[in-house]
């Protein structure tokens, strides 16, 4: 599984990871610090545009790869990244993440 965070996975990283890969399901978590210091009237606005855009890259990265014959889903999610990703592993048997956060910092997952 490939998770996405904000960031956008490269043509190369999706071509290596499809070699092992049975599926991909990229998950686009919008969390709440994301609109955190914005006024809460805007709130409503700017997540969804967050997620119209976010839905965008990724077509276009379907569109640009057709992720080498990799079956895909693409799920977009609101919450904590950490618990979102927990909730994810459980719901699809996932065996393996990766993580792309900008350098945002650690997510908060923990390793039950």
């Amino acid at each position: 599984m490939l998770a996405e965070h904000h960031s956008f996975f490269s043509k190369s990283a999706i071509r290596a990871s499809s070699i092992a890969i049975w599926r991909l399901i990229f998950i686009i978590v919008v969390s709440p610090e994301m609109v955190e210091f914005l006024p809460p009237a805007l709130i409503p606005e700017i997540s969804e545009r967050i997620k119209t855009y976010a839905r965008q890259r990724i077509d276009e990265l379907v569109h640009e790869t057709s992720f080498y014959g990799v079956p895909c889903e693409i799920l977009l999610e609101e919450g904590e990244i950490g618990e979102t990703l927990k909730e994810a592993v459980a719901k699809y048997n996932i065996d393996v993440i990766a993580l792309g956060t900008q350098s945002r910092g650690a997510c908060n997952a923990g390793h039950r």
